[in-house]
């Protein structure tokens, strides 16, 4: 997915580094590059990614956390929805998830999944960005939070183990 020119490599760099905070989707409407590539400008610190072939596995662990938000950002709008993302199933070609955040995936569409940590609005966050092969964001999840805006911490925990399991899952192909 880095198929940045020379040019636009060290701008980008360099807008993730002055403005540690910066929306990343603003970041890749500056260069006009797909969010994909940004987010693998990325400290390794801040990002973790896995193919998208582990979707139907991701979406099995997160369906045990609790209630997360989802985000479908397009230049048009930002889309949010709170709950529990339910468990699926594989029906007709399609990952259905049923309930209040639902819908139906093709899990072969997805190219690549990333883990961000990192700060958002003045806040530590972590969320996970389902990339398509044109490096266009599908959508997000990012963990929930509590009453005094601290995101859930088993949720935190939760979301380090995937990200350790991803990591053993890569290490024994």
């Amino acid at each position: 997915m880095d198929s940045l020119s020379r040019d636009t490599k060290p701008g980008i760099d360099k807008m993730l580094l002055d403005q540690p905070g910066v929306v990343l989707e603003s970041v890749a409407r500056t260069f006009n590059v797909p969010l994909a590539s940004v987010v693998a400008r990325l400290p390794a610190a801040e990002q973790v990614t896995a193919p998208g072939e582990l979707f139907v596995a991701i979406m099995e662990e997160v369906s045990n956390w609790g209630k997360l938000t989802l985000i479908v950002n397009t230049p048009e709008m930002v889309l949010e929805a709170k709950g529990p993302i339910g468990k699926g199933s594989m029906g007709r070609g399609y990952y259905n998830i049923p309930g209040a955040i639902g819908g139906h995936f093709k899990p072969e569409e997805f190219h690549s999944i990333s883990f961000i940590d990192r700060t958002l609005m003045g806040k530590p966050s972590r969320s996970i960005l389902f990339f398509n092969s044109q490096g266009s964001c599908v959508f997000k999840l990012y963990l929930g939070r509590q009453e005094n805006r601290e995101m859930i911490p088993e949720q935190v925990q939760l979301f380090a183990q995937l990200i350790e399991k991803i990591g053993d899952n890569k290490a024994s192909r």
